[in-house]
Order: structure tokens, then sequence, then C-alpha cells
């Protein structure tokens, strides 16, 4: 199977999935970039950064998910998710500050800590002062969270106690009943909602960032399906019949758009190293299609749906994601060629040219610079049945 792309500011990928149903699909995967814009400037094209293949994870200090896979079948809503660096506004170290974010009618503010710790003084649980910082991570592993052990030691002999937060297990500053004695002197969250804030350890407050959500985060997990000794006996290794395309979502619940455009006004506030405020616009990102050929000379449409934004502050660019699904008739080898750009009549009468792969060989990458810049029509759906 050949894949190609209209223009060279476009990555693109195919991967097979499977739905609750046990159907095939061919996924097509397009990725694009551009630079976040100081004031005066438009985004400028980028070329791509690389397919995430598989989940990516800062090890240090601690776990935590930093960029999701790009692999999913299907997205029902639009994923805003950032990775890398929030800066101080002022450009100095600063104890704490707020960021804030804007995409469309999506906005979402937290509050900034630099490192900080818990501190027990005559029995009375408190937070320390935060150090002066000039950058805070973002993703879940500074927020509210985390998992401790325990090892306890009675007549019985010993007994290790494991503690976990349901819903951030990679956070950091959250003690259980369990554990909470051990909570003095060890770093407390320096990413919480902007109100209410964080005042105890044993908080009750959900965890809040800017980052991906790992798969077993609360959010998601609910959404996984029912993995039991029926699905084992029955079902396996198809998903269950209760997963929901929900899933997908690395976003938290209040990071996802129904729909992104493209044209959107963006703010981001407290976050882009030397620019305490920035405002821009997104490109135009309704006109990109996958067009599918098959062996047997038939020609399948996909219009591709942005189902991903991706602000990377530390590389100062931001990438979108766009998926369709096509739903396969028996296997993957019924498809020939796969291209990827805007509908442009003149692919698809070249590919009628060719006889041996209905279109090898006669699609071509088009040295169309600004063609990131100009990209379905309204209510296109990312899924087609062939």
């Amino acid at each position: 199977m050949q894949l190609t792309t209209h223009s060279k500011y476009w990555r693109g990928h195919l991967t097979p999935g499977l739905d609750a149903q046990g159907w095939e699909y061919l996924v097509v995967i397009a990725k694009a970039a551009w630079t976040i814009p100081m004031p005066g400037q438009r985004p400028r094209p980028l070329l791509p950064p690389e397919i995430e293949m598989s989940d990516r994870w800062d090890e240090a200090p601690a776990k935590a998910l930093r960029v999701a896979n790009d692999l999913a079948r299907f997205k029902p809503r639009c994923d805003i998710l950032f990775d890398g660096m929030a800066h101080s506004p002022s450009g100095r170290p600063e104890r704490s500050w707020v960021c804030r974010f804007q995409v469309g009618e999506l906005r979402k503010s937290a509050r900034l800590h630099g490192p900080r710790n818990w501190q027990r003084l005559l029995g009375v649980v408190s937070l320390g002062d935060a150090e002066p910082t000039l950058t805070v991570p973002l993703h879940y592993g500074a927020a509210l969270g985390g998992t401790r052990s325990q090892v306890r030691r009675g007549l019985g002999g010993e007994r290790q106690i494991i503690e976990a937060h349901a819903d951030n297990p990679d956070g950091r500053g959250w003690f259980g009943p369990q554990t909470l004695s051990l909570c003095d002197g060890e770093p407390a969250p320096q990413i919480e909602a902007e109100k209410p804030r964080i005042k105890a350890p044993d908080s009750k407050a959900a965890p809040h960032a800017l980052g991906a959500l790992p798969p077993y985060a609360g959010s998601r997990r609910r959404h996984a399906g029912t993995y039991d000794e029926a699905w084992q006996k029955e079902v396996f290794p198809f998903l269950p019949q209760d997963f929901d395309e929900q899933y997908n979502q690395a976003a938290a619940p209040d990071q996802q758009l129904a729909q992104l455009r493209g044209g959107e006004p963006v703010v981001l506030e407290g976050l882009v190293a030397g620019q305490a405020k920035l405002s821009f616009q997104l490109p135009r990102l309704d006109r990109l299609w996958a067009h599918v050929h098959r062996r047997d000379g038939t020609l399948q449409p996909l219009a591709l749906v942005p189902d991903t934004l991706l602000f990377d502050l530390d590389a100062q660019r931001f990438s979108i994601v766009w998926r369709a699904a096509l739903k396969l008739r028996r296997h993957p080898s019924e498809v020939s060629f796969v291209g990827i750009g805007p509908a442009d009549a003149q692919w698809d009468s070249d590919s009628s040219r060719c006889t041996s792969c209905a279109g090898q060989g006669s699609f071509r990458t088009r040295p169309d610079d600004n063609a990131a810049h100009d990209m379905q029509p309204e209510g296109a759906s990312q899924e087609a049945v062939a």
C-alpha cells in the first residue's frame, strides 16, 4: 500500500483499527505543525513532527505522560493539549502565577507554583513556601495525586500498604489515610485549579493540569469497558461491547472541543517564554481529504477531521492531527493507494490512468508550501463505510 501527501508540510500514516463490533478499519492520519507566532505574526508552517507511535513519558522525577500516541481509531471530540514547561509571565523567577488559555470558546486556567513541600509543625500539616522558578511542567505528574507505599511491622510480621490516587496515580503531594503520616517534607503539587486551592495532603480536589491523561486515569478508564471473565471467554481478543470511543480522548473533559474548524482565536497567558500574553488565530483546517484507491479501481474520498491540537511550549510550535477511518470489506490489502491533500480533481483524473494499482505512481507530492494553510465540509464525518 502506497501513501503520499499533497505537501511537505503534512505527514501521513496508515494504521489498522477495530471497533467494539469487531469491524476492521483502515485509519488515515495526517499531521501538520506551525510556529506559535510572536505578536504581529501569523503561524508559519513547519516540517511536521513524527507521528507518535506510542505514549511518550517523562520519567524524572516521577513517571508522567507527556504526549499520547496518535494511533486512535476515532475521537468523538477534539483534544486541546499542552506539552512542555510554562514560563513565568514576567521573565523572572516567581513563586506562583496563573496561566490561562483559550481556543475558540474553550477556556481554562491553572495556578502554577515553584517547588514546595508539605511540612508538619506541632502536629499541623501545611504548605511550605514555594521556591521562585522560571518554569513549571504542565503534565499530571506535577498535579495532585501519587502512589505511596509503607511497610508496617506488627505481631503478624511485615505488611506493605500501598495507596494510590484513583484519578492520578502519577501525581505528587497526595496522601491517603494509611500514609498521611509520611507527608512531612514531601513534594506538594505544583499545578492546581485557580480555585479552590489545595490546602491539605489528603485533599479531595480533582487533579488539575493541562497535559495528556494516561489510559488508566479515571476520566478515561470509565470508558474502557468491562474486561471480566465473560469477556475473556466470549469476546477476547476484541474490545468489550461497552467500550466507548471517549476512551481515546487524552485530554481532560474541560479541554475538549466538539469540533475544531480552524480560524478559532487562541490566547496563551503565562505559558510562552518571553510573552506574558499571546493572541493569534488558528490557520484554516477544514479542507483536508484522504483519497483512498482500491485495487478494483474504485475511489473512496474521506474527509479528514482535526481531533488533536497540541501546543509544544518547549519547541514553540503547535501541531494538529487529522483522522478518518475507512471500514474495510475484508482486508487492508484491498486498498492500493492513499493520497492526503485538499480535494483535487487533478489527483483523481491522474489516478484513473494507472492500470496496475488504481493510483500507484500517478499521485505525486505537489510543491505547494502554503497548502498547510488551506485545508471537510461542514458536518463531515471521520468514518466512512465502503
